[in-house]
C-alpha cells in the first residue's frame, strides 16, 4: 500500500476520469474500481494510511465474499480495533500478511 500512497493522486485521477480500461486489461477494471480506486481516493484525501488500508480489506471482503483469502478477517479486526497502532500491528501486519501470503 505504500506503493499506492506514492501515486495516490494519479490513480485517483484515472479512477475519477473512468479511464481504467485505457491502462489495463478489461478483466482487471472491476477489481481496481472496487478496491484500488477507493483506496487511492482515501489516501489522496490525506486520510490515515492505516484507515485506508483497513477500508481496502473491507472493500475486498465486500467484493469477493466467496473468495475470502482472509480479507474479511482483516476487515473485521480493523472494525474491532479503534487505535491505528493496534490496527496496524494486529490486523494489517499479522493477519493481513497471512491473508496475502
Amino acid at each position: 500500500s505504500s506503493e499506492i500512497a506514492s501515486c495516490a493522486s494519479e490513480i485517483s485521477a484515472v479512477c475519477q476520469a473512468d479511464t481504467l480500461s485505457d491502462c489495463m486489461p478489461d478483466n482487471y477494471v472491476d477489481y481496481y474500481r472496487a478496491t484500488f480506486c477507493p483506496m487511492a481516493q482515501c489516501l489522496d484525501e490525506n486520510a490515515s494510511q492505516v484507515g485506508c488500508n483497513c477500508q481496502f480489506y473491507q472493500n475486498l471482503c465486500e467484493t469477493y465474499p466467496d473468495g475470502d483469502f482472509g480479507y474479511c478477517n482483516v476487515a473485521r479486526c480493523c472494525q474491532n480495533e479503534e487505535d491505528d497502532m493496534k490496527r496496524q500491528e494486529i490486523c494489517l501486519d499479522a493477519i493481513g500478511k497471512a491473508a496475502i501470503g
